[in-house]
C-alpha cells in the first residue's frame, strides 16, 4: 500500500476506520536538515554510497520541500525533524496515523518525540502542502487544460455528483 497515494489512502482508512503506520516520517533523513540544495552531501552514508537509490531521494523536488521545512523550523525555533513529524500528525484529521520514527542516537529519539508538541498554523500546512503537491502531468494536465475537445460547450451543464 506505501505505493498507493495519501490522496487516496487516507480517505479510505478513515472510511474503514484503519490506522495507517507512515513509514520514512522524515524522508531517509532529507526533512531532518541534513540535506541541502547546493551544498555538498555528508558522504559515507546510505543515501551517498555508490550506486544506492538515494539520488531519487535526494530529488530536486525532496530538497525543495526540505527547503520549505527547514524555513518553518526557523520560524518556529524548532528542529526540522520536529516540524517533519508534527506535519505527519497534522494529517490525523484525514486518517488515524502512527508515524514510525527512526533514530540511532537518543538525542534523535528526543529531537523527534519533541515534535508530538509542535502545532502547525493553517498557513505552514498550506505552505507543506503546496510544496509536497504531486504533479499529476499527461494525461490529466492535458484533459483539463483541453476540456473543450471532448464536451465542446456542454461541460457546464455536466452535473456534478460530487457537489
Amino acid at each position: 500500500m506505501s505505493s498507493v497515494p495519501a490522496k487516496f489512502l487516507l480517505p479510505m482508512a478513515h472510511a474503514f476506520d484503519i490506522a495507517v503506520t507512515t513509514w520514512g516520517a522524515l524522508g531517509a533523513g532529507v526533512l531532518s536538515g541534513k540535506y541541502k540544495k547546493g551544498q555538498p552531501h555528508p558522504k559515507g552514508n546510505r543515501l551517498t554510497e555508490v550506486g544506492s537509490w538515494g539520488a531519487n531521494v535526494l530529488s530536486d523536488r525532496n530538497l525543495t520541500i526540505a527547503e520549505v521545512v527547514q524555513g518553518i523550523a526557523s520560524d518556529l525555533g524548532k528542529t526540522p525533524s520536529q516540524i517533519a513529524i508534527a506535519w505527519v500528525l497534522a494529517q490525523r484529521a484525514r486518517a488515524n496515523i502512527v508515524p514510525i520514527l527512526g533514530a540511532r542516537r537518543l538525542e534523535q529519539v528526543n529531537d523527534n518525540l519533541a515534535g508530538l508538541d509542535v502545532t502547525l498554523s493553517p498557513a505552514h500546512l498550506a505552505q507543506l502542502q503546496e510544496a509536497s503537491r504531486i504533479q499529476l502531468g499527461f494525461p490529466h494536465d492535458f484533459l483539463a487544460e483541453a476540456r473543450w475537445l471532448v464536451f465542446g460547450e456542454t461541460f457546464p451543464l455536466i452535473d456534478n455528483h460530487r457537489a
